[in-house]
């Protein structure tokens, strides 16, 4: 999603992080590295999806995936069109 910001309207990282630096280009590791991505996202005004599981490790993807609004949040996002693209 970073080297190609057009290209994808959504992306579901999960236990993941990011550069902060490079949200605007946006979208096991330390929870805060999580955070902080998220948090740069929103600064550049992203409106990601953010869920914790406490208590969970690395492999939390059954967990994810069981969310019942993700999919539906997930199909509903559409990529901005590029300049010249509208």
């Amino acid at each position: 999603m970073i080297r190609q910001p057009r290209l994808f309207a959504v992306a579901v990282p999960i236990a993941g992080g990011a550069d902060p630096v490079l949200a605007e280009a946006t979208a096991a590791v330390p929870v805060a590295c999580s955070r902080g991505i998220v948090a740069a996202l929103r600064q550049a005004g992203s409106s990601p999806r953010y869920t914790e599981f406490p208590g969970e490790g690395h492999g939390v993807w059954p967990l994810a995936f069981d969310d019942p609004g993700l999919f539906d949040w997930l199909f509903a996002q559409r990529r901005s069109p590029k300049a010249g693209e509208e």
